[in-house]
């Protein structure tokens, strides 16, 4: 969720640990009109995900068009950690 503390212009910074310090995750969002259930804030812009990196080391939110990211606006957010090695499992 957006929020004055983690949001800047058009964009607003994921805190997670599965993303902090992450650069090479692989990060899906869909908005959330009505997160909990309580009605939420919409946000009417096609939005994107990138590595804020530098000072930040976070993932962040943004819309594309470059309008202001509103505050509430939330999100469902999928983390999936690259992995260097999958293991196989192998029936003998």
């Amino acid at each position: 969720t957006a929020t004055s503390a983690n949001t800047t212009g058009n964009w607003t910074a994921l805190n997670h640990p599965l993303t902090n310090g992450v650069p090479p995750a692989f990060v899906f969002i869909t908005d959330n009109w009505n997160p909990g259930g309580v009605g939420g804030t919409y946000n009417n812009h096609n939005t994107g995900v990138w590595y804020a990196g530098a000072g930040t080391n976070k993932w962040a939110i943004f819309n594309q068009d470059l309008a202001a990211m509103p505050a509430n606006a939330s999100f469902n957010v999928l983390v999936i950690a690259k992995r260097t090695h999958i293991p196989i499992a192998i029936r003998q």
